[in-house]
Formats: structure tokens, C-alpha cells, sequence
């Protein structure tokens, strides 16, 4: 089935179910004649094909701006309502849009007539670009990764196979930002599933996210790893009944081991808890992984396994060094991901997008940056980043590869380690901790501790304390921040080695 007609076929139902904000019922004469107040207006202003900014706030406007894009062929790309406007100039001149849709946009075209419905556009290309999102990367300069019609289908497919048992009786919970590419995963359980959709207002707050699950009978969430954790610390739990939960899909970041051990014991066998994987290049995710309850299946030396790749991925591990394919099992390499999911490019920037793409063995990759490897029956593990193996003392280290090995220790709740470069040791490691609550944490304990699994270049210089790490828009720890904040700290220490 083709977007537009699971679009069509969303409309039409008698159960569309879409709840506002504040968690009040849509309804659904109004969110058709809004839906098609927006198509009317793009057939007359934008051409086919052209580009439409949704600058919305987080709820069911944006949905239907972004419905609207999609059924009438024209390009989604959406953009925060905080965004900055240097931000947004930033991007009108990359992407060079046609239009911007924003509140005021969005109030004139429901007060205009709503009569005169014009021809539509006919067949819509499949190869053609259905949304662009845009990312910071490492730079901090916005690059619009485009994505074709054919990939979301075919991504669309894979959910309808995945989630079979996910239909009109559940109710999910839409965390994400729309300018975060999980957002199109609730979207798609809408188009694929019909599921009763609402929006979360929790903003970052805990106790807001745990209250909307208990006061919507939340089903589904699909949210990165820390803002579930953050809702299983018993301090939230306890306050709120968490019981409708039957699945979590859980990505965007890393999936510590410890938080899927919370998840088994505080939300029972019953919920279905997925680990995906996947860049914004990549149409979403291009790998998931429905744990079982079996340490063996589930990890490999602490780590969580990130599982197989959707039907039309294709993958491979290349030696970052000599650029070979390695094929070994539990041998590390960087992760290069193909096939029908991966992206069209960046947005006007040629230059960019023949950096990251590579051609090897006759089809196209994305250079992920990701460390991984594989298991015997072909799954995967992410381990690390390119970018975050580093010299030190004259040996090469990964940061994510220490945290994990951190984040296991008792007490941990999460954790992630810096480092600030320093002469007489190539880098000086910091590690910021986060206890869990009610435990007490040490230095020279959690030294101790790691000695017994590390190596003495591995272990950390210095430990740091944190009540709760730093989240950036997206929900995932900021690195940007940590290294700021500690900076200072790190300086002093450095200056007496």
C-alpha cells in the first residue's frame, strides 16, 4: 500500500482517533477539513515537488500540515517553533523553500474559502524526495538529509510486519519533536496501524511524561533510551501507574544494559521492548531488536545487541584504517549502511553527500561513523564511535566502549566520559556519573571496581558527580554541555599532571 493511500484510508476510517496537547479528542470532521484546507492551499501555491517548512508547535496541526505535504507531493521539511532564526535563515537558504507554514500561515489558511477543490496532481513519483530533515552534525551547520517516497514505503511495509498484534486498540504516545525523524515512526504506526495517536507536552519533565502514560492508557512509546530511564527511577515510577505499557521502541541513542534489567523488573515480561538502531540517513531506523528475556540473545559482554537489518538494508563492516570489508565475527569495523532506506543525499550540497556516500562492491553506502560488529547469525552490535577512539598514553581508547563498562557498575544510573586533551597523556578522561538514587558513589570505588575489567589506560582520570546529566532538544545526553561544564575542573587537574 502506497503513503497516499494509507493517508486516504486514515481519513476515511471511523476510529481515527487523534487527541490534542492537553489530551482532548480531535475531531475528526475538523482534522479532515483542516488536512484538506492545507492540500487545497499547496496544490494552488506550490508547485510539485516543492518544499514546505512546517514551523508548528507539537501537536495535531503539524500532523496534518505534514499529511498534506505528503498526500499532495510536495516536500515536508520540518522546523522547530525555538528554533532560532538564524537557524531558520540558515536553512531557507540551503534548502531554498517554497513556503513556510507557520502559525499565522496555518490560522489564514483555515479562515480562507474552503470551496474549489483543484485537479489533483495525478501519480506520484515514487523516486521523488517525500520529506527533508535537518540535522546539526558535527559542525553545528544544518544539513538537510532528504529522503525518497520509495524508502518511507518501504519502511512503512516493514512496520506493518514487525508490530503485527499493534492495531486501533492501542494508544501511542508521540515523545519526539518533529524535527527529530522518530516522529515519522509515530506517523507511520498511525498510516500503518490506526492507532489512537496523542501528543506528549512532558517537555523534558518526567513526572509529566509518566502522568500523560497513566492519564491517556498509553500503549506505545517510542522514545530515546534516557527519557524511559528517566521514568523508571522510582522516585517517577512510584507516583504514577505505568501499567498500559505494552511496547517501547527504543532508539535515537545508546540502550544501556542496566536500563533493559530496570525495564524486565519494573514493567514485567508483558511489555515488548524493542532496541532500533539507525541514522536520519537511513530512513529512520534500519535495524531492530525484540529482546526476549535471554541474556545470551539479548547482549554480548554488556552490550545490547541492535539485531537485524529491515527487509531492503543492506550492511557492511569496513576497517576504518585500510578501508577493507571485515567479515569475521566480533571483529570491529565501521558500519556502512545501503538499500532501499538510505537517503537521496543532503539537500543542495553535493559536496557533503559525496563525502559520505561510497561505492564498494557496485552499490552505495552510508559512512555511519558507528563502530560495530556482528554476531554468528549475523546481528549487530554498536560499540563506539569513529570520532570518539582517541590516543591516549600512546594506546587507542573508545569513550562508549568505557561507559559501557561503567554503566554496569552497581549504583550507576548513567554516565558518559569526556576527554580534554592533554599533552603528557595524548587526552585526560573525566567521567561524569549519575547515581541511581539512594546510592552513594566513590571515586577510588568505582577506580577499584574497573580495574578488575580495564585496562589502566582505559579507566578514567577522575570521577565527577551529576544529579541528571544534560538532555539536548532531541532527549539524548549532551556531550556539548558536559564538556563545558566540567571544563574548568578539567583544566585545574591537567595543569598538575
Amino acid at each position: 500500500m502506497q503513503i497516499l493511500d494509507r493517508i486516504e484510508k486514515l481519513l476515511a476510517s471511523p476510529n481515527l482517533r487523534l487527541h490534542d496537547q492537553e489530551g482532548a479528542r480531535v475531531p475528526s470532521g475538523a482534522f479532515r477539513q483542516a488536512f484538506h484546507a492545507v492540500s487545497r492551499h499547496l496544490r494552488r501555491h506550490v508547485p510539485l515537488g516543492g518544499k514546505v517548512a512546517v514551523r508548528l508547535g507539537q501537536d495535531w496541526p503539524a500532523l496534518a500540515c505534514a499529511m498534506a505535504c505528503m498526500a499532495t507531493g510536495r516536500v515536508y521539511l520540518p522546523l522547530g517553533p525555538d528554533w532560532p532564526e538564524h537557524r531558520i535563515e540558515q536553512i531557507r537558504a540551503s534548502s531554498r523553500f517554497d513556503l513556510l507554514l507557520d502559525a499565522p500561515a496555518w490560522q489564514g489558511i483555515l479562515a480562507g474559502p474552503s470551496e474549489g477543490e483543484p485537479d489533483p496532481a495525478g501519480p506520484l513519483d515514487p523516486e521523488a524526495t517525500l520529506y527533508i530533515i535537518y540535522t546539526s552534525g558535527s559542525t553545528g551547520e544544518p544539513k538537510g538529509v532528504m529522503i525518497s517516497r520509495r524508502s518511507y514505503a518501504c519502511f512503512l511495509r516493514f512496520l506493518d510486519q514487525f508490530f503485527p498484534r499493534v492495531g486501533p486498540g492501542d494508544n501511542l504516545l508521540q515523545v519526539a519533536r518533529f524535527t527529530f525523524d522518530m516522529a515519522l515512526l509515530d506517523l507511520g504506526l498511525l498510516l500503518s496501524r490506526q492507532v489512537g495517536h496523542f501528543f506528549s507536552a512532558a517537555n523534558g519533565s518526567a513526572f509529566r511524561l509518566a502522568l500523560e502514560i497513566e492519564d491517556y492508557g498509553i500503549t506505545w512509546i517510542d522514545a530515546v533510551p534516557n527519557q524511559v530511564g528517566m521514568i523508571m527511577e522510582d522516585g517517577v515510577r512510584s507516583r504514577a501507574d505505568l501499567s498500559s505499557l505494552r511496547h517501547l521502541v527504543l532508539g535515537g541513542s545508546r540502550f544501556p544494559w542496566q536500563l533493559l534489567q530496570s525495564l524486565r523488573a519494573k514493567l514485567g515480561p508483558g511489555v515488548d521492548v524493542v532496541n532500533a538502531y539507525g541514522p536520519t540517513e537511513t530512513t529512520i531506523y534500519t535495524h531492530f531488536k525484540r529482546f526476549t528475556g535471554d541474556p545470551a540473545g539479548d547482549a554480548h559482554d554488556g552490550t545490547l545487541c541492535a539485531g537485524s537489518p529491515v527487509p531492503g538494508v543492506t550492511w557492511t563492516l569496513v576497517d576504518p584504517l585500510r578501508g577493507r570489508e571485515i567479515r569475521e565475527p566480533y571483529a570491529r569495523g565501521e558500519l556502512l549502511l545501503g538499500g532501499e532506506l538510505l537517503m537521496q543525499g543532503y539537500c543542495n550540497d553535493p559536496e557533503r553527500t559525496a563525502r559520505c556516500l561510497v561505492r564498494m562492491g557496485g552499490a552505495t553506502y552510508y559512512r555511519t561513523g558507528d563502530l560495530a560488529y556482528r554476531n554468528e547469525a549475523g546481528e549487530i552490535f554498536i560499540v563506539g564511535r569513529t570520532d570518539e577512539t582517541l590516543k591516549r598514553r600512546g594506546y587507542r581508547v573508545n569513550l562508549l566502549d568505557i561507559d559501557s563498562y561503567i554503566q554496569r557498575l552497581p549504583g550507576v544510573q548513567q554516565c558518559m566520559t569526556l576527554a580534554y586533551p592533554a599533552d603528557s597523556i595524548d587526552h585526560y578522561l573525566l567521567t561524569v556519573v549519575q547515581p541511581q538514587s539512594g546510592h552513594d558513589l566513590d571515586p577510588p570505588g568505582l577506580k577499584s571496581q574497573l580495574a578488575s575489567v580495564l585496562v589502566e589506560y582505559q579507566i578514567p582520570d577522575a570521577f565527577a558527580f551529576h544529579p541528571g546529566l544534560p538532555l539536548n532538544s532531541s532527549g539524548k545526553l549532551s556531550r556539548k554541555a558536559l564538556m563545558e561544564e566540567f571544563r574548568p575542573l578539567a583544566e585545574v587537574a591537567i595543569r598538575t599532571l
